[in-house]
């Protein structure tokens, strides 16, 4: 989802914030740092267009600049939207200006109603969308471009797109705790903003990523520990949860709503012997873990796991349904819809 939001908006100068609200999942930690640098969101304006092309303030869009399209002499030059290399010179494409941007001045800025506002869009663990996540560094890389040691654990603050790749900005952290007690699957940043590095170079080191996942899985076989007693039928439905590991290798703790149908029963009402079994419509709810099983680089990973839950159907003056409200344990298959 993305919030806009108008108004005064503080940026971290390069030695650090004032104070930082630092996030991962629902723990934070306020960091007081030196003093920040105040930025108002309302001076800045979307007058920035790229390449040959300049602001008109009357349209609020890019129009173009014979001046800066005449220093262009080169086709490693003509690049971007508006322009093509025809004929051995720069040219203009009509209809196809570039949009303005509101510059670098503090991250996450978009041109809305001819206005610069802050707009941040933090999806969880989606193979390209890392905000809010956390990393472990497994293994010191060799040669150790990053500059991390083993064991060195990391929050992701922020990125942008570069190329294929993502530019995170990213913080020390440590796992969250809660009255000193360790809080699995949950990290806490632990100072401001530490560097940036790319994705493809924390995964590339085999680190360890930690963050929101979710999909849709299957539990198409139950057990029921009272009656030692097996079921099958395809319940389907939602789940989400928190991952932990390297992709190929991961496990997720997660919590699971699903509808299946299951088999009633009709008995007799004199001699109590069945009668019928009819299909009646069941729903589940689970928790559990999976693990993941495919390693093959941009492979969607596919899923098994074991999950522990209970079934329930609908009062019915006719048929009965025996496991109503027991417990079971089934086996899931799956796929996850974060991963690609």
């Amino acid at each position: 989802m993305k919030d806009a939001f108008r108004g005064p908006a503080r940026r971290p100068t390069a030695a650090a914030s004032a104070a930082a609200l630092l996030l991962c999942g629902p723990f934070a930690v306020w960091v007081p740092a030196a003093q920040a640098q105040t930025i108002d969101l309302g001076a800045l304006k979307p007058d920035q267009c790229a390449g040959p092309y300049k602001h008109d303030d009357a349209t609020k869009a890019c129009v173009r600049d014979d001046d800066k399209m005449a220093q262009i002499t080169l086709s490693s030059q003509c690049v971007g939207d508006g322009v093509a290399w025809k004929d051995g010179a720069c040219s203009f494409v009509p209809d196809k200006a570039p949009k303005p941007t509101c510059g670098t001045a503090i991250p996450d800025l978009a041109v809305k109603d001819g206005k610069c506002v802050v707009q941040r869009s933090t999806p969880r663990s989606a193979p390209g969308q890392y905000v809010g996540d956390c990393f472990k560094v497994v293994a010191e890389p060799q040669p150790n471009d990053l500059g991390f040691s083993r064991g060195e654990r990391l929050v992701v603050q922020s990125q942008t797109d570069e190329g294929d790749d993502k530019l995170l900005r990213v913080a020390r952290a440590e796992r969250a705790s809660f009255g000193g007690l360790p809080i699995p699957y949950f990290c806490s940043a632990t100072g401001p903003e530490l560097k940036q590095v790319r994705a493809s170079q924390l995964n590339a080191a085999g680190a360890s990523r930690l963050g929101w996942t979710y999909g849709v899985l299957t539990m198409p076989f139950k057990y029921y520990r009272h009656d030692k007693s097996f079921s099958s039928g395809a319940s389907i439905g939602p789940y989400v949860g928190r991952r932990s590991g390297a992709a190929g290798s991961a496990i997720t703790f997660a919590v699971a709503a699903t509808i299946g149908s299951v088999k009633g029963e009709v008995r007799d009402a004199t001699t109590n012997t069945v009668t019928g079994t009819p299909e009646l419509m069941a729903y589940s709810v689970a928790f559990g873990w999976m693990y993941d099983i495919s390693k093959a680089p941009g492979v969607k990973p596919f899923k098994i796991g074991l999950f522990f839950g209970q079934d329930r159907v609908s009062g019915d003056k006719v048929a009965n349904y025996k496991q109503n409200g027991r417990g079971w344990v089934a086996f899931q298959i799956g796929f996850d819809f974060t991963d690609n």
